[in-house]
């Protein structure tokens, strides 16, 4: 991952602590838009699925989850502030007790393969290896014989032309 600047990185994972500080049920929900400083959580419950990752729902939207960890993991990796690496493997950690759909939701199971491998390969850790090997196991399963991914029919391109890079970074990190 790569900075414009230390200042807007350094401001973007405080914007990010104070996300997972303001967290009323970190066990159960992430929620992931903010407005006049206080997150969004009294909505109904279409605007709910968009809004926040619930633990035990089968669909959520996982990036918004993976994103941050990858990010904070990435900024340890700069600054060697270590709770910004605890923070990263503490959203990974939730993702991981999600719905077992988190490893079957294709271009958030990539940002998820991406998140875990970046602290695996920091710590060293078996937990954070394998969810990075479970993820890519679901990406390579979806390959098609001629090397895509995924039904260009029901899928977007792009998210096939992602995959392979997303296996060959993970792959590089692990």
């Amino acid at each position: 991952m790569t900075f414009a600047d230390n200042k807007t990185a350094k401001r973007a994972a405080k914007l990010i602590k104070e996300f997972v500080k303001l967290q009323p049920d970190p066990e159960n929900f992430f929620y992931y838009k903010m407005e006049k400083g206080s997150l969004v959580t009294g909505v109904d419950e279409t605007t709910n699925v968009v809004l926040v990752v619930n633990r035990t729902r089968s669909f959520g939207f996982y990036s918004q989850v993976a994103y941050p960890a990858a990010f904070l993991a990435s900024y340890y990796r700069s600054t060697g502030e270590e709770v910004y690496l605890e923070m990263a493997k503490d959203l990974l950690y939730f993702l991981d007790s999600c719905h077992e759909r988190v490893y079957a939701m294709q271009a958030s199971t990539q940002k998820l393969a991406v998140a875990s491998a970046l602290v695996g390969a920091i710590t060293d850790n078996a937990d954070f290896i394998g969810m990075a090997e479970r993820a890519s196991s679901f990406l390579l399963w979806e390959q098609n014989e001629d090397g895509t991914f995924f039904d260009p029919a029901t899928r977007k391109a792009m998210i096939s032309e992602e995959v392979p890079l997303t296996l060959r970074l993970v792959d590089s990190m692990l």
